[in-house]
């Protein structure tokens, strides 16, 4: 598996919202529904402190390390929090994250292998916080084209 290791020097902030149940596989979401969900809620309501860029998360929270369930969060960065409507606070503390890059092709497969790796692989040299995890999308980032690209992305100890 190909990564990069990233630092975080400050903690980031954003604000998000719930996919409605727990999840266990990647492939049981219906993302496109949820993301466009999630995109006119946003829009209607008024953020504040949204940072500029056009840049989103889908952040996983596991509820233990043992867990393959987590919450699903569909989110986007604000400078601070300030009001969030119905939207839930996510804080990603700083620190070192190990950078995958994953083609959205085949998405859902390669984070679950990822998962896999992390969970399982004892050559890995970094030892992985298991508490959550993100796929970040970057302004480059196209859904409707076929080579487009995104990193998921899993906090370090």
């Amino acid at each position: 598996m190909n990564f990069t290791l990233t630092s975080f020097s400050t903690d980031k902030y954003y604000v998000g919202f719930k996919y409605p149940a727990l999840v266990t596989s990647m492939k049981q979401l219906d993302l496109p529904e949820f993301w466009e969900e999630f995109s006119k809620k946003f829009m209607k309501d008024e953020v504040s402190n949204l940072v500029e860029k056009k840049e989103a998360i889908g952040y996983m929270s596991f509820k233990n390390e043992s867990s393959k369930s987590f919450e699903y969060y569909a989110a986007c960065e604000v400078t601070e929090f300030g009001v969030t409507h119905d939207f839930h606070k996510i804080v990603i503390p700083k620190g070192d994250y190990l950078f995958f890059d994953i083609p959205f092709s085949n998405k859902d497969e390669e984070i679950e292998a990822v998962l896999n790796f992390i969970r399982k692989d004892s050559s890995i040299e970094y030892k992985i916080n298991q508490s959550f995890c993100f796929e970040s999308y970057p302004e480059t980032f196209d859904h409707e084209k076929e080579e487009t690209s995104l990193y998921f992305v899993v906090p370090i100890f």
